[in-house]
């Protein structure tokens, strides 16, 4: 596992304009950026259906330490965040002993929330028991679960839906076959998807998953949104106007600034250092490749800690 370094936070202020904001930074040239930058007070979202629970300013700031021989030891409790965090999860893809190892490592509290950014399922060894363990996280923490375009798929695959958008004639393709045999759909003799049947807790989950959520200064997206919708200026109407296919299978998000007021945090697109895809402040893409051996990776936010596994 690896963590990044953690700077201190100033006491938060008033949000700067987008004119304001610096230019977008190469990761080497972020370090002091981090250690000065100020997050700004979270302000209320705009769409009145949605009501996100603030954060409470930090009175202490959790800091790396490292011992003598600079291997990472465990942070004194005195210098652990006391507010309520959110956590990002990048593409998973049925990679479940990563995902084990990222949360045991992770130092999440209950009062914490977990977002999920999609495409839980295939091409990895265990499709089926990575949704198990995501359901299981519902008994301990806040979870949010977003739809990532190998779920809607597989939702068009088995028939309940007509929108996969690219849907269930490319899940195959798209190690789709992997997921089914963890389910045991090829152990029939005669393999019909009438016949064919998932858990019913597993129905249920991928049946709730939603396209976004916006929750202080984030909007959580799977792919992100496209370019004009990024531009418009009002974070309600590109939402409003965004297509689910652009949620779901957009790859532009990661390379372009935008003026919503409101940092993008996306999946879908893996990096090819296997990194995070750094564009603050208008987005953070956690992608980095699980199932292509790179990590799994989690971002704490606010402070941006990323964890690894």
């Amino acid at each position: 596992m690896r963590r990044a370094a953690n700077w201190p936070i100033a006491r938060p202020r008033s949000p700067p304009s987008l004119r304001q904001r610096p230019l977008p930074q190469p990761p080497f040239a972020r370090t002091k950026a981090l250690r000065d930058r100020r997050f700004p007070a979270i302000r209320p979202v705009l769409l009145p259906e949605l009501s996100p629970k603030s954060f409470r300013s930090p009175k202490n700031v959790k800091m790396a330490w490292r011992g003598a021989d600079n291997s990472p030891r465990e942070t004194p409790d005195c210098f652990r965040h006391p507010m309520n965090m959110l956590y990002a999860f990048g593409d998973i893809h049925g990679e479940l002993e990563k995902l084990d190892e990222l949360l045991e490592s992770m130092p999440i509290e209950t009062e914490d929330r977990l977002v999920f950014l999609g495409d839980y399922i295939d091409r990895g060894p265990d499709s089926a028991g990575v949704i198990t363990r995501l359901i299981s996280l519902q008994e301990r923490y806040e979870c949010t679960f977003l739809l990532g375009n190998h779920e809607s798929m597989f939702l068009d695959f088995l028939g309940w839906t007509d929108d996969a958008y690219f849907g269930g004639d490319a899940f195959l393709l798209n190690g789709g076959d992997r997921t089914l045999a963890g389910y045991g759909y090829f152990d029939r003799e005669e393999a019909h998807i009438e016949s064919f049947r998932l858990p019913k807790a597993h129905e249920n989950f991928l049946l709730g998953l939603a396209l976004t959520h916006v929750e202080g200064d984030y909007l959580f997206v799977h792919a992100g949104l496209a370019q004009e919708h990024l531009r418009s200026g009002d974070l309600a109407y590109a939402l409003r106007k965004s297509r689910p296919e652009d949620m779901l299978w957009n790859r532009t998000t990661g390379d372009l600034p935008h003026d919503l007021g409101i940092t993008v945090v996306y999946g879908h697109t893996p990096n090819e250092d296997f990194g995070v895809r750094w564009n603050s402040p208008f987005s953070i893409g956690v992608d980095t490749g699980a199932v292509y051996g790179g990590p799994l990776t989690a971002i704490r936010l606010p402070d941006e800690t990323v964890f690894q596994a």
